[in-house]
Formats: structure tokens, sequence, C-alpha cells
């Protein structure tokens, strides 16, 4: 996907290989297209610009394979429901400190993954906050059965003095410059 990709982006996003960084849960496998596969359906919702950048990338790809990708742009609320039919579902998400709070936290909000995903989300939600639940190992499984497919990371950048220090990001995506300060210059 990050080889097909305009410069702009190839210089802000790299490969997921699990749903953080740090996590190396999926596996490239190289695979046949199923017989008969002809045509999927791919839905995001229509406010992110980088999700039609990455749905075009897969529409060229798929075609490479004689498969069609009809792509949907839906509004916000209809793509959190998830009551629209669609094979593939686009999603972002922005994890803030501490991880194991807003990861489960995000995954189990969200309508449109439980409805996509078949698992017991109760009975996870209670294990979680027991604190039984291993995340790294659920999502890995997650990932494993491709209930969902980690495609990139993305590196957001802010324009600016690069000297800025302290700098978080919020749950919306938005940076939070309350504890943000500037290291002194560099001695010459």
């Amino acid at each position: 996907l990050v080889y097909f990709a305009e410069e702009q982006y190839q210089q802000l996003w790299f490969p997921a290989y699990g749903l953080l960084p740090r996590w190396h849960h999926a596996r490239t496998i190289k695979s046949e297209k199923p017989a008969g596969l002809e045509s999927l359906t791919l839905t995001f919702y229509q406010d992110h610009s980088e999700h039609r950048v990455i749905a075009g990338i897969m529409q060229q790809i798929l075609a490479s394979h004689q498969v069609t990708l009809e792509i949907k742009e839906i509004s916000y609320d209809q793509w959190h429901e998830g009551e629209i039919e669609s094979d593939i579902w686009l999603n972002s998400a922005n994890f803030t400190l501490p991880l194991d709070f807003s990861l489960f936290a995000h995954l189990c909000e969200v309508p449109l993954l439980q409805h996509c995903i078949p698992i017991d989300w109760q009975a996870d939600a209670a294990r979680w906050r027991n604190g039984e639940m291993n995340l790294a190992n659920w999502c890995q499984q997650l990932v494993a059965c491709k209930a969902m497919v980690p495609l990139i990371h993305h590196w957001l950048i802010i324009q600016g003095q690069r000297s800025m220090r302290g700098l978080r990001m919020n749950t919306l995506g938005w940076f939070d410059f309350k504890s943000a300060w500037f290291a002194p210059p560099d001695p010459e």
C-alpha cells in the first residue's frame, strides 16, 4: 500500500504489522485470489481525506487482480453504527496514554466493530475491567483471524519550531499544547 502511495504519503506512512507500531502481529503471507472473487465493497467516512487515498490505492491494486472495488463514502454517523453492508471498512484511531485503557476502550465503544467482529464483547469487556485480559494477545487474535487488518501507521508532524517538546495528542487526534515546552538551543 505504501509503495503505491504518492511521495507526500510515503514520508509519513509506514506499514503496520499490528495495531500499535511496536506490535508485530500481522504476518505477510502470499496467497492466491479466492476463486470466484470478482468484486468487493469498501466503506469509510467521507470526511477522512487519507481514507480516500487509501481506497484509491486499494482499488488499483485489486484491479490488477481483476477484482472490482466499489467505494462507499458515508457520513460519520453511518460509519460509526456500521449498519450498511460492506466487505471492508476503513478505520483510523489515535490511541493515547495509557494505552491499556485507550486502545480497548476505543475498540469496544465503536458499534461498527461490535457489528462486524463476532466475538463476545461483553465478556471481553468484563475481563478487561477486571485486569484479566492480555491486551496484546487479544489484539493479536483479532489480527490473526483477519477481523482487523492493520494497514499503515501515520507519523503526524507539526510544522514549526523543532525544539518543541512534551507535545501530546488527545483521543480526537488534536495536539494538546498544555504541557508543551521549548528545549533550550544547542550550545555552539
